[in-house]
């Protein structure tokens, strides 16, 4: 799968009621002015998403990138700071980022 960011925007997806697991995301996107949707959604919406099968393991933040679905807001906050030049090249130091 091949994702150009010149015209895929990438789309952030979580709950319309606070910041929560998508803070980090969108606090990367912006710093880097990266252009992103961010779209916060009621509860209801969320459980109709879960109910059609939408979301990998049933659960929000997600971020869409052309067809991809990247879940969980972990990896979604490394992809985010890969593409905006802010993770690590180094292996360890990478892998160290992640360290709490």
């Amino acid at each position: 799968m091949t994702v150009n960011l010149m015209t895929e925007i990438p789309s952030l997806v979580y709950f319309n009621d606070g910041k929560g697991r998508a803070e980090l995301t969108r606090l990367i996107f912006t710093y880097s002015q990266i252009i992103f949707n961010d779209q916060r959604i009621p509860f209801t919406e969320y459980i109709s998403m879960r109910s059609n099968g939408k979301l990998p393991f049933e659960q929000l933040p997600i971020l869409m990138v052309g067809d991809a679905v990247i879940s969980q807001s972990c990896a979604i906050a490394r992809y985010a700071a890969n593409l905006a030049g802010l993770y690590p090249s180094n292996h360890i130091e990478a892998a160290l980022s992640m360290d709490n």
